[in-house]
């Protein structure tokens, strides 16, 4: 297993994360499914500017040598613009795609663009929505457009608004109570054809599927150029067509395409319902008893979207729990187990493992006189995770910093709702380790004190 990135080290910013995932590989554009890899850790803090919520897949892509990286909150932004996705601009850069008056009244979010040297124009393809009230259910309606750059990405405007617009659902699959329409898509170029992967919204109560749509690299991927999967083939117009699920993918924005491997690549989305922690948060309002949120899943090489050969990152928005002053965050720490060996972490766990039904506690994210780290451990020869303190790691590697305990609980930091606790990793007779906040380990198990941390008192 390799290493990719720093540890983690101090707080965790509203932003974008490269983090642990799990990538399928497909030799079928259609069909993704099959083997599953992990890709490299450990995780890594990415400095994106502040002052926006990241309410979009980070995607970025290569203009003539320049690697432009955006995302949105109903209105579009630059956010990093360099040699490579990893020039992070000082502030971000609206670049003319927000509210208008048609189908994007409640906002426009761009989540695909290719640059055409053919026309020298750079195309854009937004998510939009209308008829929204996102306070009720999340309630809105969704769709995708078509937009153009004439100034090397910096800038985009809506060629013949407002009938711009590419896809939409069936007549009739409008709603003022759920999300519905079709969106959250992605674009990736394979030979002469752009391939459009979205979610349809409208299986409810089922939840949204992955569908897909194409578009001749000639028609330049603009409207009325779209034909949805249907029926075996690529013959239901983008524009009111009915589309067909796909098989094996729930995650249509982190879908790319390999060129060296000649595959499609997409990231299975972790099982969010089963972490109480990571869950169940249906706004961006950060409340006192507000859950850690991971959302928005995405692929990105050095060289921007269409560069993942060999090295890419996975990038996804991560909101963290509320402070508790204006210097202090905590992360949430929570163990699993794959049957066999725990695990207890403050990042996202491998599919194999789940999550146990509480939490453990609550890290601290900076440190200071009276705070030991805690490092999350990979020891190689057995195979299995650890909780380690400085130097325990020896035989294994760190793959991050999971956070900070306290030397004692006087040194905690006061927080309404949280209490100190005591962690203890603990060995049972096989060796097998796990990690509790009871005040003891099972019989027959030996214990060593990891420090304190704090849990919560009310829910």
């Amino acid at each position: 297993m390799k290493t990719l990135g720093k540890q983690l080290a101090g707080s965790r910013p509203y932003g974008l994360i490269v983090v642990l995932g799990w990538l399928l590989q497909s030799q079928s554009w259609l069909q993704v499914a099959g083997k599953i890899v992990v890709v490299e850790l450990p995780e890594q803090i990415s400095q994106v500017p502040t002052g926006v919520n990241y309410d979009n897949p980070f995607y970025a892509t290569n203009i003539s040598g320049t690697v432009i990286g955006y995302s949105a909150n109903q209105v579009c932004y630059r956010i990093t613009t360099g040699a490579t996705v990893d020039a992070v601009l000082p502030e971000p850069v609206p670049i003319n795609l927000s509210r208008g008056s048609a189908l994007d009244t409640c906002g426009s979010w761009l989540n695909a663009v290719m640059y055409d040297p053919s026309e020298d124009v750079v195309r854009g393809w937004y998510h939009e929505e209308w008829e929204c009230d996102y306070a009720r259910n999340s309630y809105t309606n969704k769709s995708i457009a078509y937009a153009e750059s004439h100034d090397g990405g910096y800038n985009f405007s809506k060629p013949n608004y407002p009938d711009n617009y590419i896809i939409t659902s069936p007549p009739g699959n409008s709603s003022t109570t759920h999300q519905t329409g079709e969106g959250d898509h992605t674009v990736v170029r394979v030979g002469d054809y752009y391939y459009l992967y979205f979610l349809d919204w409208n299986a409810q109560p089922t939840g949204p599927r992955v569908a897909v749509a194409r578009s001749h690299v000639q028609d330049g991927g603009r409207p009325n150029s779209w034909w949805k999967w249907h029926h075996g083939n690529f013959s239901s117009p983008g524009r009111g067509g009915e589309c067909d699920a796909l098989e094996g993918i729930a995650s249509a924005s982190s879908v790319r395409y390999r060129t060296r491997q000649n595959d499609f690549v997409a990231v299975e989305p972790p099982q969010l319902d089963a972490h109480t922690e990571f869950a169940h948060s249906q706004t961006w309002d950060r409340e006192a008893n507000s859950p850690e949120l991971y959302a928005y899943i995405s692929l990105v090489g050095p060289g921007g979207a269409e560069d993942i050969d060999t090295n890419f990152y996975l990038y996804y928005t991560y909101l963290e729990v509320p402070d508790l002053s204006a210097t202090e965050t905590l992360l949430a720490f929570q163990g699993g187990s794959n049957g066999t060996h725990a695990w207890a972490t403050t990042a996202l766990m491998l599919r194999a493992y789940n999550y146990s039904a509480r939490t453990l506690g609550y890290l601290l994210t900076r440190p200071a006189s009276g705070r030991r780290a805690l490092y999350d451990c990979y020891l190689n020869a057995s195979a299995v995770y650890m909780t380690g303190l400085e130097g325990e790691c020896a035989d294994g590697i760190i793959l991050r910093t999971l956070g900070y305990a306290a030397d004692a609980a006087t040194t905690l930091p006061a927080a309404n709702g949280f209490a100190p606790v005591q962690l203890w990793r603990c060995k049972d007779a096989s060796s097998a380790r796990y990690i509790t906040t009871t005040s003891a380990c099972a019989s027959g198990a030996t214990s060593s004190s990891l420090g304190w941390i704090l849990t919560r008192t009310q829910a």
